[in-house]
């Protein structure tokens, strides 16, 4: 019985890659996923918007905000132009960009869906 050495070597680069970017996402807090949930939703979108949504109050968008928004960065899962404002949903291109030659694209979007998965209450204990 033949092994196809390099499927497996896709494989396990697959798993390995789905796998970390899973724990990131399981190792955030209630916040940033509200967030990454809120982009998602209405990607891009303007910080001072996002801010209202997630906080509820308006006003002048404090530091530790900027924060969170940098924690979902780290995750792969959102970017924020500083120069717009706006923050937009990157999840999708970061997968594509890691995976185009090792998945097709329904494997892809699965993984996709997966990730995002995480974001939703209850996921982490789920997932674990």
């Amino acid at each position: 019985m033949a092994i196809n050495v390099s499927e497996a070597f896709r494989e396990l680069i697959r798993e390995g890659f789905i796998s970390e970017a899973a724990e990131k996402i399981r190792g955030l807090t209630e916040e940033p996923r509200k967030i990454a949930i809120q982009v998602r939703e209405r990607s891009p979108i303007k910080t001072s918007e996002l801010y209202f949504m997630a906080r509820g109050k308006p006003g002048r968008i404090p530091a530790n905000f900027y924060l969170q928004i940098n924690r979902l960065e780290d995750a792969h899962l959102v970017a924020y132009t500083k120069n717009t404002g706006l923050v937009s949903w990157t999840l999708d291109e970061f997968v594509d960009g890691k995976l185009i030659d090792l998945a097709d694209n329904e494997a892809r979007a699965q993984m996709k869906e997966y990730l995002a998965s995480l974001l939703l209450p209850g996921a982490v204990a789920e997932t674990r």
